[in-house]
């Protein structure tokens, strides 16, 4: 924590076209720690922009009117730069406070008034916008982290039926917009009791984990699958065919069945219907209640097997 608000080890940007409001930054950060800053600087919104895309600095000084645009506009442009998000505090003539408020909502850190702030004063706006732009870092994080976690199967470390639902609202609006199908493709493992049953749960859960991981290099990079129950799996495939959709299906069912798994000791295999979806569909839920009669046939007729339900009308092209 010392090394981040510790004067010694800050680098700071002062954005601001005017050579005097610059010089008066100067003598301010100078006034407190002769040496204790890094300082650099630039006149306008993209010198400053490009600044932070290709240097670290701790924190910037930007002011709020500038010769190329505003300091919104600067805020508005930091959020798509990633690797040079800095707090951010905002310098202006200006002592106006729904325009202080509104700088706090679009992101800045703090608001100064220029002309009527010490060098201590800078200073402590200075730590303490550094410190609050840490502490949301890794809130943001942690939160990142938490949702995440909350998306994922935590045995297979695929989605869950929860993360499923948060990608399907997308996957529909995509599949609206180009015109194109979207496919369902329910997976059972079969006779997995059984596997239970004969080699201990723990054995069953690495041959879900397998299962998992060949369904994964099966499907293409742009469809999305979860694990919705102990021992089903649900694919959803975008921008294809029937024909197609069978194809990926039949090479899922082909990875899982020629070789076994848990290091050639366990031999499992899965059954998979294939259903096109509803351009209204809009839960998990409402998915499955269109796989009943492709899964059906699939166990139906012998089980490992790929099998397509019947289109209805409800399931239309889209």
């Amino acid at each position: 924590m010392a090394s981040v608000l510790g004067p010694k080890s800050l680098s700071v940007l002062v954005v601001d076209d005017d050579e005097v409001d610059r010089a008066s930054v100067r003598r301010a950060l100078k006034q407190i720690a002769p040496t204790g800053f890094q300082l650099a600087e630039a006149v306008d919104r993209q010198s400053g922009l490009a600044l932070l895309g290709r240097e670290h600095f701790d924190c910037a000084l930007i002011d709020y009117r500038l010769p190329d645009g505003d300091a919104r506009a600067f805020l508005g442009e930091m959020k798509e730069l990633d690797a040079g998000r800095v707090p951010i505090i905002v310098l202006t003539g200006l002592d106006d406070q729904s325009t202080a408020l509104q700088m706090l909502h679009d992101g800045a850190e703090d608001y100064l008034i220029k002309g009527t702030f010490s060098g201590d004063m800078l200073l402590r706006s200075i730590r303490y916008a550094v410190e609050r732009f840490r502490i949301r870092g890794e809130l943001e994080r942690a939160n990142g982290q938490l949702e995440r976690l909350a998306f994922l199967d935590p045995l297979t470390q695929v989605f869950n039926r929860r993360g499923l639902e948060h990608m399907l609202p997308a996957e529909v609006a995509r599949a609206g917009r180009n015109s194109a199908q979207l496919y369902g493709v329910l997976i059972d493992c079969d006779d997995f009791k059984s596997i239970n049953e004969r080699f201990g749960h723990a054995i069953g859960d690495r041959v879900l984990v397998e299962i998992a991981d060949r369904i994964r290099v099966s499907i293409r990079q742009e469809d999305h699958f979860a694990r919705i129950g102990g021992d089903e799996f649900l694919v959803l495939l975008s921008a294809t065919g029937i024909d197609e959709a069978t194809r990926i299906a039949e090479r899922v069912r082909a990875a899982v069945a020629s070789e076994n798994l848990i290091e050639s000791t366990v031999a499992a295999t899965i059954s998979l219907g294939v259903f096109l979806l509803p351009r209204t569909v809009a839960s998990v839920t409402e998915v499955l209640t269109h796989s009943p009669e492709a899964m059906r046939n699939a166990k139906q007729t012998g089980k490992n097997r790929v099998s397509a339900a019947a289109t209805t009308p409800c399931a239309r092209r889209w």
